[in-house]
């Protein structure tokens, strides 16, 4: 099953979530999720098995080789999954529901409904949780300077890039182990929106900020 085409940008961050019930033969039969951002020639699966409100199983036979994680076995109660995710380029997405299952037992299947998927301001990319407000970017607008700062010690940053409108790379830095906040001068910037990505040792975090 496939889902309508979304135009999806690289400087944002996207909050995937559908509600879904299933009934199959465990590890043998299931349904996983996955996209496509080049009109379906390659398809790329949606995170991995163990992840809060995603799949169940690691692996499902009648997905075939290589092991592709999924949900498995019954859950006849309709239930949320969500998943966050961003995208490497600006592109058009589609994402299709894929179902595999063998021969020798026959079940009910996997329903779907009410799919969604919704633009974020902020996101985390990542299995552990962050508390991505520990980490700020100001003053916004800005000028001449940029400061991001990790006061918390939260996110435990490892590196910064700062992206243009058209999602080209503009400065990316290591962050020092012992700082909570790091400088960026942007005297060589010109005027408009750019966007920041902060790798952490948990995920993704993506803010905005306006250069005047």
């Amino acid at each position: 099953m496939y889902s309508p085409v979304f135009l999806a940008d690289s400087a944002s961050c996207y909050s995937l979530s559908f509600y879904h019930r299933y009934k199959t033969e465990q590890f043998e039969d299931g349904g996983t999720v996955e996209y496509s951002i080049d009109n379906g020639g390659t398809w790329k699966v949606i995170g991995n098995a163990g992840e809060p409100d995603w799949f169940n199983s690691s692996y499902i036979t009648g997905l075939k080789l290589p092991p592709v994680p999924g949900w498995s076995g019954t859950n006849l109660s309709w239930e949320l999954a969500k998943h966050d995710l961003f995208f490497p380029q600006d592109a058009a997405v589609v994402f299709r529901f894929r179902f595999g299952s063998d021969a020798s037992v026959e079940d009910e299947g996997w329903e779907i409904d009410q799919f969604c998927l919704q633009k974020l301001s902020t996101c985390v990319i990542g299995l552990d949780e962050l508390d991505e407000n520990s980490l700020s970017v100001f003053p916004n607008p800005a000028q001449d300077k940029l400061f991001i700062a990790d006061e918390k010690r939260a996110g435990d940053i490892l590196s910064v890039t700062i992206e243009n409108a058209l999602g080209e790379m503009m400065k990316q830095a290591e962050w020092e182990p012992v700082s909570t906040f790091m400088n960026v001068n942007l005297s060589d910037f010109q005027s408009g929106l750019y966007t920041v990505r902060i790798q952490t040792t948990k995920g993704v975090v993506v803010k905005k900020f306006v250069k005047l």
